[in-house]
């Protein structure tokens, strides 16, 4: 596990959304982590189109990926958990939103 990137999804569901949404399974490719794009920009997910907007973040991230996107990242967590918004943590941060 790292400390940025995807966040695992709980076994028993990884192959329902594979099947469900085309290229789930690229998100992969890299170690899940603990903080990542998605969980910086989108609530948690409460149906299958939260997880297609989860993987759009996951799959910028995976293209993207960087040191200094990482510590952006990080810095942009650590404004969330005090209780910053997602939009203002990541502007101050400069961190990008998915296309």
């Amino acid at each position: 596990m790292a400390l940025i990137g995807p966040r695992p999804e709980r076994p028993e569901f990884v192959e329902i959304l594979a099947r469900k949404i085309p290229g789930y399974m690229d998100r992969h490719v890299v170690l899940p982590g603990i903080t990542g794009l998605a969980q910086i920009h989108l609530p948690p997910d409460q149906d299958i189109e939260g997880v297609k907007r989860k993987l759009l973040y996951d799959l910028y991230y995976i293209e993207r990926a960087s040191w200094w996107l990482d510590v952006r990242i990080l810095c942009c967590t650590a404004l969330r958990l005090f209780g910053i918004s997602g939009s203002v943590a990541a502007w101050l941060c400069r961190v990008p939103m998915a296309d």
